[in-house]
């Protein structure tokens, strides 16, 4: 089996575009869905790897609609940076290939792109900003002013993103590949997101 995750920009890739996963199988197409349905039907604490125990995750849910496969974690509390994977599984060699994409929900990737532009511009809002018998040098002492209390805020929203979400993106990847493994094992708590390039 080849496992593919490409973790994009680090720290924020999913608040700009989704990551990509691959998983190659030497199992047919209709065996690898069986073992992901299988998966969403298994609620014991047994049934889950270590790496889904600490980022929170009850279970699995599978929804399928058409040709496309949608994986989320039930978790235990909210999260509005919660990833879910997009794709298909389709033939591919002599087996099959789980293809396609963890996803932010749109309104959450809006919001939270929205107000990090907004922490990144204002220290230039201060250079515009209708104050009356200021200086082109007391406006500019205000946006310098203004701007390590706002770096701080801004790495404070990319640590956020990703302490939310990379944790529940590696477990999602870990069901794709035990679904795709032609082998039968225990849960194990690896949390690496990649086997192996394709």
């Amino acid at each position: 089996m080849l496992s593919y995750y490409e973790l994009g920009v680090r720290h924020f890739s999913m608040l700009l575009k989704p990551d990509r996963v691959w998983v190659a199988s030497s199992l047919p197409p209709d065996v690898v869905r069986d073992r992901l349905r299988e998966r969403a039907k298994e609620w014991r604490e047994s049934a889950l790897t270590s790496t889904a125990r600490d980022a929170g995750i009850l279970g699995w849910v599978v929804r399928e609609k058409s040709d496309r496969i949608i994986l989320r974690a039930q978790i235990s509390g909210r999260n509005s940076f919660m990833p879910h994977f997009v794709g298909v599984v389709h033939p591919y060699a002599s087996g099959s290939c789980v293809k396609g994409e963890l996803r932010l929900n749109w309104f959450s990737r809006l919001l939270m792109l929205g107000w990090l532009a907004g922490v990144a511009i204002a220290p230039l809002l201060a250079l515009v900003e209708p104050v009356p018998d200021a200086t082109l040098g007391e406006r500019l002492s205000m946006g310098v002013f203004m701007i390590p209390p706002l770096a701080a805020l801004f790495v404070f929203g990319l640590w956020m993103v990703r302490h939310s979400s990379r944790p529940l993106a590696t477990a999602i990847v870990e069901v794709l590949n035990a679904a795709a493994c032609s082998t039968v094992s225990q849960p194990q708590g690896s949390r690496q997101s990649a086997a192996a390039s394709p």
